[in-house]
Formats: structure tokens, C-alpha cells, sequence
């Protein structure tokens, strides 16, 4: 049995497509630029892109801008994301049972994200999720994004030293996690209702695809 399944965030626990929807066009609009079509920001959100790389796939003519440009960009985005109502997350159907399961069976839970690590800590909150986390990972300037393993080489496995890598389960729903888990050397189950193209990936190389999350209990035999 796996003794620590590490969740991306958006597109496999939740959908938070409607709020950041809302917060991009705010910030586009703000700095006089187009605003994005929610088609824009669905494609964009497949991608699982950090904050910087969000703008610059929804508007590629901010690559002209220099990276204190593209900071106020971001610094701008994160005040109106937060400020924004979390009420528009969707929690995906039976998640809480599946976290709730997963914690009673002594299995550690991480949260792997390349969103901020304060956003999805608000997210979880406001979605009563957040005591079935041991760890939130976010975005950090001490490690590259996903898919570079070096959060999870440098960071989480050293964390738990008498675990092996057969002890971790990646859960996730674009190509971005798939990489980040075979670069980390460690299992992954695809997500099939996350935001994600399976087409993208090798899919012989899944230890699980999985339908709807209670899937991932019967996955790991609880």
C-alpha cells in the first residue's frame, strides 16, 4: 500500500476555472489589456502553468515585458484572486469521502501544485478540506514548477527518509503531472475528469486511470 499519495490541486480535487476566470479578466482589464475568453483560460489552465506562464500563454505579447513588469502582473492577480468568491470552487463529487477514507487508512496526503500556496490553503479552507493535508506545495522560488522533480527529490523525499519511492502516488490531471511523477520516479494515476488531454501522455505508463475520484479507493484496495 502507498503511504503518502501526493494531489495536484486544480483539475483533480476541484475546479477553480470560474474564479480565476473572473480574477484574470479583473487584472487584464486593469492594466488596459484584452481580456481573456473563458475558452482562453480553460486552454490555459490545461497546461497547469505558474502564474507568470498563465499571462504569457493568454496574452504572448507580454513577453515584452520585463520580469518587474510581469511581477506586478502576478502581485496584482494574487490581491484579486483572493479577494474573490471562493464560493465559485467546485469541489469534484465524493472528494471529501475519497480524503476522509485515505486519512482513516493511515495514509499521508499532499497537496503539489503550481498555484501559490496561499491560495489553495484559502481554497481548502473554504471547502472544509484543509486537516486532510500533511503539506501544501506550492509555487516557490526555491524550486523550478512542475514538471521539475527537484520539489519532490529535494524537498518531500527527504522529508520522509524511511520511505521508498514505491511508497508515493502522484494524482493528477495534465501532462505536467505525469512528467513531474516519471521524472520523480514515483507511480501516477491519471485523473479522466480533470482539465487534462490524455492524448498528451503515454498512457501504458499509468499504474492508474482513474473516472471519478472514488475510482482512487478502489485503486488503493480501502
Amino acid at each position: 500500500m502507498y503511504k503518502v499519495i501526493i494531489f495536484d490541486f486544480d483539475g483533480t480535487l476541484c475546479s477553480s476555472i470560474a474564479t480565476t476566470y473572473e480574477s484574470m479578466c479583473r487584472t487584464f482589464d486593469h492594466f488596459g489589456r484584452k481580456k481573456p475568453s473563458l475558452a482562453d483560460v480553460s486552454n490555459m489552465c490545461k497546461q497547469s502553468p505558474n502564474l507568470i506562464d498563465s499571462f504569457l500563454l493568454l496574452d504572448p505579447s507580454l513577453r515584452d515585458y520585463d520580469l518587474s513588469e510581469l511581477d506586478t502582473l502576478c502581485d496584482y492577480y494574487r490581491n484579486v484572486y483572493a479577494s474573490t468568491d471562493v464560493s465559485k470552487l467546485k469541489l469534484y463529487p465524493e472528494v471529501q469521502t475519497v480524503l476522509q477514507t485515505i486519512q482513516q487508512a493511515g495514509i499521508l496526503c499532499l497537496v503539489v501544485s503550481n498555484k501559490s500556496a496561499m491560495s489553495i490553503n484559502r481554497s481548502l479552507q473554504s471547502l472544509n478540506c484543509t486537516d486532510f493535508f500533511d503539506h501544501i506545495y506550492g509555487e516557490s522560488s526555491r524550486f523550478p514548477p512542475k514538471p521539475d522533480p527537484r520539489l519532490f527529490t529535494h524537498e518531500i523525499a527527504p522529508s520522509y527518509p524511511d520511505f521508498s519511492l514505491s511508497d508515493f502516488l502522484m494524482v493528477g490531471d495534465t501532462a505536467v503531472d505525469f512528467y513531474f511523477a516519471e521524472r520523480s520516479k514515483i507511480d501516477m494515476a491519471w485523473v479522466d475528469y480533470g482539465y487534462g488531454d490524455i492524448d498528451e501522455i503515454d498512457v501504458s505508463r499509468l499504474k492508474f486511470q482513474l473516472q471519478q475520484p472514488l475510482d482512487l479507493i478502489t485503486a488503493l484496495g480501502l
